[in-house]
């Protein structure tokens, strides 16, 4: 098991669980109920940390969990994502509830991402059978255990594919399992819309605010149903560990522009060497 840091409310840090001797084996008992955010630290320096703590904190506050001061936090990322070094990985903080005791630990862990970033990955999605409540407000966090996001992952991997695209129970595209998705009809870049029931991406955000600055073309959210698919002429997806991937296929339909996927991958990467 990699090292667990934890957030030491004195010294307003992440610490290593071994030296402040926290006995964090009950972090293995199945679902536990937690909320978690998964950032990457770029060349030593975490990416949107203030973006992903504020998501964090809605959440908490979502549901009724204790959360350290927000700056405070955020000094500690950066301080810890330091420590480790000028490299490039992941880096989950994690708000979990101790089943035993019902009080709440803050924890961090690294986790490799093994992405060169020269280029968009490319990926290939099937569509889940496992169908997802419309409107489920619990898609907008986070949460340690998601019941269709599991099935749909295993769904995946059984049926050969990168990841799953989810839909609502009335067939309007949502998200895949780790990312969100965006579709180019020719004209605008479409993508569904949070009131669906989805995750409220970082990276989906920024394409939201700077599409038209970027790429000189107009980003829009509306609801996508699975019918509409086949007609669009390019798709990608984003989360804020690949950052943009190239869709090449959903359930055997293939998509062969990767245009703007290149191009916007490649404008994130520019942002990111900037910051």
């Amino acid at each position: 098991m990699k090292e667990i840091f934890v957030f030491n409310e004195s010294g307003r840090e992440f610490l290593s669980a071994e030296r402040l001797h926290v006995d964090l084996s009950w972090t293995i008992t199945p679902r536990l109920f937690g909320i978690f955010e998964t950032l990457l630290v770029y060349n030593g320096r975490p990416v949107f940390a203030k973006e992903h703590l504020k998501r964090m904190k809605r959440s908490a506050e979502y549901f009724g969990l204790p959360v350290p001061d927000e700056r405070a936090l955020e000094n500690a990322v950066f301080k810890l994502a330091s420590s480790l070094g000028e490299m490039t990985f992941g880096l989950r903080i994690s708000l979990i509830k101790n089943p035993f005791d019902g009080k709440s630990v803050l924890i961090a862990q690294s986790r490799n991402v093994n992405l060169s970033f020269k280029e968009p990955l490319i990926a290939r999605l099937g569509i889940s059978r496992f169908r997802r409540q419309n409107s489920n407000e619990l898609a907008h966090h986070k949460l340690f255990f998601s019941s269709e996001l599991a099935l749909a992952a295993d769904e995946a991997k059984a049926k050969g594919f990168d990841d799953m695209i989810l839909l609502s129970n009335e067939g309007r595209v949502l998200e895949t399992t780790r990312a969100n998705i965006f579709f180019f009809d020719g004209e605008r870049i479409i993508t569904p819309s949070v009131e669906d029931g989805l995750l409220p991406g970082i990276i989906r955000q920024l394409v939201l605010e700077n599409c038209r600055e970027w790429l000189g073309v107009e980003a829009v959210e509306r609801s996508v149903l699975r019918e509409e698919i086949s007609q669009f002429k390019e798709v990608f997806i984003t989360n804020s560990l690949m950052l943009v991937s190239s869709v090449q296929e959903i359930e055997r339909g293939f998509f062969t522009a990767c245009e703007l996927a290149l191009e916007l991958h490649n404008v994130i990467l520019e942002v990111l060497s900037k910051s």
